[in-house]
C-alpha cells in the first residue's frame, strides 16, 4: 500500500500503469514550424517560428515531470520520494538514495549543437562546487542517442593518422600549432600516442582569436570555392552560417563524423567530445544537465576544463545492442539507465515485475493489460510502470514504435 499527499489527504496509488507528462525546452537550435518534431509527437500545434529542442522525462529539478494520479497532475519528484520503494522497487531506491536516475529525452535537432563534453562524476562534485551557475547539479551524465529517423553528429577524435592526414588536407590549421608539435606528428614519434592528440588539440582550441579567425576564413574561402565538397566541409560552411567564426567548426574537421539510420546509437560516456548536428533523437542519460561546452554556441565556454578533461578513445562510445525476440536492448556501461525499443508483433507477458520502468509511444498506441482492466495509450504519451505492478501484458502492433527504460541489473 502507498500514498501521495493530496491536497493535505492521503491518496492512495495503486498497483497500475500512470500517465507522465514531460517539459519541453526551447532552445534556439529546435526544429521550427513544419519541421518540428515534438508539438507533432505530441499532437499539439506548433507556435510559429519557436524552436522545439527538447522533451524532457524524469525528475531534474530544471524540468521536473508531472504524473497523473486520480485526474490530477502532481510533481513526480515528490510523489517518488512519499513512494520510493512501491514505484522503483526496493534495488533502484537503494542504490540511488529514492530518486529516479535517468533523465530520458527526445530530441530535435535543426542546427548543431555545442561541442562538449560530460564530466565524471568526481569532476562534476567539483565544477558545481567552483561554478554551480554554469554546472548546476554534481553529477556526471554519460548518455545514450537512438536515432528516430536519422542523426547526423560529429563523435570523438580522429585517430592518430587521421588526424596527420586532416593537417595536410587542411593546411590552413597548421598554424594554430606550435612548430615541435607539428614536428612530433609529421615524424610519427608519437603515434598511438593518446596524450599527444589530446595536447595538440589542446593548442588548437586554445589559439588566439586572430589566429583562429585567419584560419576559418581562409578554409570558408577554400570550401566555397569547391565544386564537390566533403561532408566535413559542407558542414564547415552551414555552422559559419550559425555560429560565425566560432573555435568549435574546427573540430567538425578534426572528429569523426558518424550518420546513423533510424535505430542506430551512440554512447557518450565521460570525457568524450561531442556534437549532434542534424536529426530526431531519443536521448537518455544519468539525472544531470552538466555539459562542458567548447565551441558552437552562445552559451558559456569552458575550453580549459573540456581540454584537460578529453577522452581520446572513442572505442569507449560503442553500444552493444542486443536482440531479443520481444526486443532491441542498447547495452552500454551506464549503470543509471538501459534502453529498449520493444517489438509488439507479439505480446509482452511479464509475470515477476519488481522494479520500475518507463515506456514512450513514439507510434502507434500501446495496450496495458493488468489484473482486470486494460488501458490503452497513444503516440505522445509515456507511461510509468511502477514496481508494485507485478503482472502485466503490453501489446500492440506492428505500427507501434514503443521505447523503454529501465535501471539495469
Amino acid at each position: 500500500m502507498s500514498w501521495v499527499l493530496k491536497n493535505k489527504t492521503m491518496q492512495k496509488i495503486k498497483a497500475k500503469p500512470y500517465n507522465l507528462f514531460g517539459k519541453i525546452q526551447n532552445y534556439e537550435w529546435g526544429a521550427k514550424n513544419e519541421d518540428a518534431f515534438i508539438p507533432n509527437f505530441l499532437g499539439e500545434a506548433a507556435e510559429l517560428d519557436v524552436p522545439y529542442a527538447e522533451y524532457w522525462i524524469g525528475v531534474h529539478p530544471k524540468a521536473p515531470s508531472e504524473i497523473l494520479i486520480e485526474n490530477q497532475k502532481y510533481n513526480l519528484v515528490d510523489v517518488i520520494k512519499e513512494n520510493s520503494n512501491e514505484i522503483l522497487g526496493e534495488r533502484i531506491a537503494e542504490k540511488f538514495n529514492n530518486t529516479l536516475p535517468f533523465l530520458l529525452k527526445i530530441l530535435s535537432i535543426n542546427k548543431a549543437l555545442s561541442i562538449q563534453a560530460h564530466p565524471d562524476k568526481s569532476l562534476a562534485k567539483l565544477l558545481h562546487t567552483n561554478d554551480p551557475a554554469n554546472y548546476p547539479d554534481e553529477n556526471h551524465k554519460p548518455e545514450i542517442a537512438i536515432a528516430l529517423d536519422n542523426l547526423k553528429a560529429i563523435v570523438g577524435l580522429k585517430e592518430f593518422h587521421e588526424i596527420k592526414l586532416t593537417l595536410e588536407n587542411y593546411s590552413e590549421i597548421k598554424n594554430l600549432i606550435s612548430d615541435e608539435t607539428l614536428n612530433d606528428l609529421f615524424n610519427s614519434k608519437n603515434s598511438g600516442n593518446s596524450k599527444f592528440i589530446e595536447k595538440l588539440y589542446a593548442q588548437i582550441m586554445n589559439s588566439s582569436k586572430e589566429k583562429l579567425e585567419k584560419c576559418i576564413l581562409q578554409l570558408k574561402k577554400r570550401f566555397e570555392s569547391k565544386s564537390d565538397l566533403a561532408e566535413c566541409e559542407s558542414q564547415f560552411l552551414i555552422q559559419y552560417e550559425n555560429y560565425g567564426s566560432d573555435i568549435g567548426l574546427i573540430s567538425l574537421l578534426l572528429f569523426n563524423m558518424l550518420n546513423l539510420e533510424s535505430g542506430e546509437a551512440i554512447f557518450t560516456p565521460a570525457g568524450i567530445p561531442h556534437a549532434y548536428i542534424k536529426g530526431n533523437i531519443i536521448e537518455c542519460m544519468a539525472n544531470s544537465d552538466n555539459v562542458v561546452r567548447a565551441g558552437l554556441t552562445p552559451k558559456f565556454k569552458d575550453i580549459k576544463t573540456l581540454t584537460e578533461m578529453l577522452v581520446v578513445d572513442s572505442q569507449k562510445s560503442e553500444v552493444n545492442i542486443i536482440k531479443n525476440e520481444d526486443r532491441i536492448i542498447y547495452k552500454t556501461t551506464a549503470e543509471e539507465f538501459e534502453v529498449s525499443k520493444l517489438n509488439l508483433s507479439n505480446q509482452i507477458k511479464v509475470n515477476d515485475n519488481s522494479e520500475m520502468f518507463i515506456l514512450i509511444i513514439l507510434s502507434g498506441e500501446v495496450k496495458i493489460s493488468f489484473s482486470n482492466s486494460e488501458i490503452i495509450y497513444k503516440k505522445g504519451e509515456t507511461v510509468l510502470i511502477p514496481s508494485i505492478l507485478n503482472s502485466f501484458t503490453i501489446s500492440g502492433n506492428e505500427k507501434s514504435l514503443v521505447y523503454s527504460v529501465c535501471v539495469p541489473v
